[in-house]
């Protein structure tokens, strides 16, 4: 199980609510789970860290209303390796609240980080979503 939050500082461009481009430092908190069973044995870990990121995202607003959207962001770490994620959507803004935004998409992160020769992960983690956020 995959959870996580991001925090976003950065410079916002745009040109008459049409077109919004973000360019900005992230902090990606996230949270990992794991558990392995076979017929001798269960192990169960859990990790949670944060994960500086250089990201860009950008808005097309084709109705006042509707965005479709791109989010790219990433961090090379020299030989401990580098992370990646991508997501692409729609944005409904909510009606009856203002700042809220229903989203619908698809998104992809991926781990590949190196501690020692013997400690690797390479992680990749995609699928569809659909939810509500809110912005103040």
């Amino acid at each position: 199980c995959v959870q996580g939050g991001i925090l976003r500082c950065g410079a916002s461009f745009g040109t008459d609510n049409l077109l919004n481009l973000k360019l900005g430092a992230d902090l990606h908190v996230i949270k990992l789970n794991a558990s392995i069973q076979d017929a001798t044995r269960y192990e169960s870990h859990s990790i949670t860290f944060g994960m500086p990121t250089i990201g860009a995202s950008l808005d097309i607003r084709p109705f006042e209303k509707v965005a479709l959207y791109t989010d790219v962001a990433g961090m090379y770490f020299g030989s401990y390796g580098n992370y990646v994620e991508y997501d692409v959507g729609v944005k409904v803004d909510c009606i009856l609240l203002k700042g809220g935004e229903w989203k619908v998409g698809y998104k992809s992160k991926e781990f590949d980080l190196e501690a020692s020769s013997d400690e690797k992960a390479n992680l990749k983690f995609s699928g569809a979503y659909a939810g509500f956020s809110y912005r103040f």
